[in-house]
């Protein structure tokens, strides 16, 4: 690629351009409405949907917590990273090839079954200090111990401790279990109420251990194996969620999690590739009771996740019909009964 200064890439980003960057982040497109770009709010590691992208000015709006902003932005303030390792990641993501997948413009807006052949999974590179989560400490994380994932869980996820900063460090594996980067979990309720994010990339020596989530299913490495095994896979959205499987079915661990609320078609193609017969889409409640508006949007949300599985193997997804959560909570946050409940009246996509 010609060399382009930044406002010239700016200008030449297509819409379809710029929405494949935002997944790439894992955010999500949610809509367009008044030719405006709505999307998850991945800037702050956020799921509301206040995220507005501009096309005649170019610019983005966080109505949430960050303002205005560029492209470039939106990239920094995502990965934490500076503004030439943004413009570099852009550059990057311009030269993978991905066809547009929403209906904006003079885009369809059908959905067509996933073509195998036209999606490559991308062979993450593992991150060149690949044990930099043992400088931390393997003391119990108190936070998480008390929501179900017991000290055990936690080292069989190699989760560390960072006892200065007052955070868990979570290292995620690729499927041959390669360490391919670091998030970090802030518990500092005073930095959190200042709006510092819950999760963000671990940076060490001025080094950014991010990678790419929406090419990468967090727990793989764990379950992999119980997943051929059984033909099936429950997709979450947290790490935690995966924790928490794992302490109510010990060693029996078909879950991921995708980090967000995107599941790209890499993840889908991912776990396809492993010879799953069913996925089930299990995601954080966003509603208060269902039968709203709200909820049927939700609701919405998690079929055109999966329209792209059409023949290629069963589709489920889980919602709180009957009130058994709270907003925001994920299906497993609960109690095992009231997970198991959720997953026997998951609804089957037809």
């Amino acid at each position: 690629m010609l060399k382009i200064d930044s406002q010239s890439l700016i200008d030449r980003l297509t819409i379809d351009e710029v929405i494949n960057i935002i997944e790439s982040l894992g955010g999500e497109f949610v809509k367009e409405k008044n030719n405006e770009i709505i999307f998850t709010t991945i800037c702050h590691h956020g799921h509301s949907h206040k995220l507005y992208y501009f096309p005649n000015s170019c610019r983005f709006q966080c109505f949430t917590n960050c303002g205005n902003m560029s492209i470039f932005d939106v990239v920094m303030k995502s990965l934490d990273i500076s503004f030439k390792e943004s413009f570099d990641y852009i550059i990057n993501e311009l030269g993978n090839k991905s066809k547009p997948k929403h209906g904006i413009g003079r885009r369809k807006s059908e959905y067509k079954p996933m073509c195998l052949d036209e999606i490559e999974v991308p062979k993450l590179e593992p991150v060149k200090k690949q044990f930099i989560y043992n400088i931390y400490s393997t003391s119990n994380i108190k936070e998480w111990s008390d929501e179900n994932i017991p000290y055990e869980v936690q080292q069989k996820f190699k989760i560390r401790y960072d006892k200065l900063g007052n955070r868990a460090i979570i290292p995620h594996f690729d499927v041959d279990d390669k360490c391919v980067g670091v998030r970090v979990r802030n518990f500092d309720e005073m930095e959190l109420s200042k709006g510092k994010p819950k999760y963000i990339p671990l940076w060490y020596d001025d080094i950014c251990y991010s990678h790419k989530l929406g090419s990468n299913l967090y727990g793989l490495n764990i379950s992999k194996n119980n997943i051929k095994k059984y033909k099936r896979c429950i997709v979450f959205e947290s790490e935690k969620s995966v924790m928490k499987y794992e302490t109510m079915f010990p060693n029996n661990n078909i879950s991921v999690a995708i980090c967000g609320s995107s599941f790209s078609n890499i993840h889908k193609k991912i776990l396809l590739n492993l010879g799953v017969e069913e996925i089930v889409l299990c995601l954080d409640k966003e509603f208060e009771v269902y039968g709203d508006d709200e909820s049927l949007e939700y609701e919405k949300k998690l079929i055109k996740q999966m329209n792209e599985l059409e023949g290629l193997c069963e589709r489920s997804y889980v919602i709180d019909k009957e009130g058994l959560l709270n907003k925001k909570m994920s299906p497993i946050d609960k109690d095992k009964n009231t997970f198991v409940k959720l997953i026997k009246s998951r609804e089957l996509i037809k």
